[in-house]
């Protein structure tokens, strides 16, 4: 199946969203340290149980300035949209939640 070969940041665009088929696209993205994986607006993270420099100042610039750019799903993505649609120019502001959830002892 297409959907098992192609690699995908946002699963929303999976042909069979089936619970075994993201779960096969977010081991494979693990296994590439890739731990964040988009679904619509949500955003699923898995420990990679090692440090990856994912967080720096120089990362977080290019989430910031992207000027409306398609980027990877990051946490820094889910940030930088929550406070623009706060903040928003065009005086069209939305208010803004992020849930986070996870295993005690997880992060």
């Amino acid at each position: 199946k297409l959907s098992l070969i192609r690699r995908t940041d946002d699963l929303v665009e999976l042909t069979d969203p089936s619970e075994a088929l993201i779960m096969h696209h977010i081991c494979k993205r693990f296994h590439e340290q890739a731990i964040y994986t988009g679904i619509g607006n949500i955003l699923i993270s898995v420990n990679p149980f090692e440090k990856l420099m994912m967080y720096t100042p120089s990362i977080m610039d290019s989430y910031r300035t992207r000027g409306g750019a398609k980027m990877a799903p990051h946490i820094f993505l889910v940030a930088d949209e929550a406070y623009h649609g706060l903040v928003n120019s065009t005086g069209s502001q939305k208010d803004q939640s992020c849930l986070i959830s996870g295993e005690s002892g997880a992060g």
